[in-house]
């Protein structure tokens, strides 16, 4: 497991979780608490602001081809790939239970 595979998972979860008709824009994945949290603990000891690491995980995700990003939209999972993010959410639940 990556040292960021929780905040990868936490984006997930909140990506999936998207109001139908709003775009998930980064600040409405920032406000969440918990990415929030895992941002900011990926970043601890570094001079690294904390949306710059949900950036660089947005960016990682959009280039394993798990979400992507439109213009009226903002980022929202694939739709081939929503089986994979589902158990990734599902192996993510099944940890913090």
């Amino acid at each position: 497991m990556s040292k960021y595979q929780s905040l990868d998972d936490a984006i997930l979860a909140r990506v999936k979780n998207r109001w139908p008709l709003a775009p998930m824009t980064h600040a409405l994945i920032m406000a969440t608490s918990q990415v929030r949290d895992l941002a900011e603990a990926a970043v601890a000891g570094t001079s690294r602001p904390a949306f710059r690491a949900v950036d660089a995980r947005l960016q990682a995700l959009r280039k394993k081809g798990l979400i992507e990003y439109s213009n009226a939209l903002g980022w929202r999972l694939r739709r081939p790939y929503c089986a994979i993010a589902d158990h990734a959410l599902a192996a993510a639940k099944g940890e913090q239970k």
